[in-house]
């Protein structure tokens, strides 16, 4: 299949969508910008192995936005080879599979996520699932993005979490996993393809009973300084790819000295897994 360079578009599959090595997505940018070319390129090289986590994700979404094709497994766990084989030939099959335990969560985060009403407004009226390129006019970079729930007056991405996900404790998830770069990339292909300025927001939703669902928003302060990393990306990106240069970001004349910094001091107690 070609893949678009431009517009919005349903159907297309998830792993054709990933696959599309002629654009750049919000994820690579961020490594790229944050972590260091060096870093985006060893991965595009070395892609990471598939985790299970990454399952558990995709079915609550899945569930959510009722896309996806979901196959549940009756295992107690994925030790066993027969699940194990299970598994892979679900995975061939282009589906998701899920441990019945895991998916009867899964079902009480969705229904949790359908009874708020901030939520469930959100997540209706619109389209799920929507796939969206488009060529930055500066650089003629071909950025592209997939979109959880597209409105014609808004947009959200359903963060699923192991951990809280009240506005203290997602403050620091959106800061660590830059969620708002993510943002201002989504923004920024929808006004290229015509739409204007579209506010985004995020449905949180805990994998923890009872399964607190919170709707949060960037500031604008937040998202201006987001787009100007969004331009420095793709700015990097162009000139690496012109040189075929990917610098790491240390600098290895330099002994660094360290300081404390506001974020040292979050004393939660709860580990933070981040499903979606």
């Amino acid at each position: 299949m070609t893949l678009p360079k431009a517009g919005l578009h349903d159907g297309i599959n998830e792993k054709e969508y990933h696959g599309d090595g002629h654009s750049l997505s919000s994820t690579s940018a961020k490594t790229l910008l944050y972590d260091g070319p060096r870093a985006y390129r060893w991965q595009k090289d070395n892609p990471p192995a598939h985790k299970a986590a990454f399952d558990f994700g995709s079915v609550v979404h899945a569930l959510i936005l009722g896309v996806g094709d979901i196959e549940v497994v009756d295992a107690a766990a994925w030790t066993g080879k027969e699940a194990r084989v299970k598994r892979e030939r679900i995975r061939a099959e282009g589906k998701t599979p899920i441990l019945r335990k895991d998916y009867l969560v899964a079902l009480d985060m969705a229904d949790a996520v359908g009874a708020n009403p901030v939520a469930s407004g959100l997540l209706s009226g619109g389209r799920a699932e929507v796939s969206a390129w488009a060529e930055d006019p500066e650089t003629g970079v071909i950025m592209r993005g997939r979109f959880d729930y597209l409105r014609a007056d808004s947009f959200s991405d359903v963060k699923t979490s192991a951990g809280k996900v009240d506005p203290r404790e997602f403050s620091w998830t959106v800061r660590n996993f830059h969620y708002t770069f993510q943002a201002a990339w989504y923004q920024r292909l929808l006004s290229l393809n015509g739409h204007g300025d579209v506010p985004p927001f995020w449905v949180a939703v805990s994998k923890d009973p009872p399964h607190e669902v919170y709707v949060h928003r960037p500031s604008e302060d937040m998202l201006a300084a987001a787009h100007e990393d969004v331009d420095r990306a793709l700015a990097l990106y162009a000139e690496c790819k012109t040189r075929n240069e990917w610098p790491g970001l240390a600098d290895s004349h330099t002994i660094h000295t360290l300081t404390d910094t506001p974020w040292a001091y979050n004393y939660s107690d709860q580990e933070e897994v981040i499903y979606g």
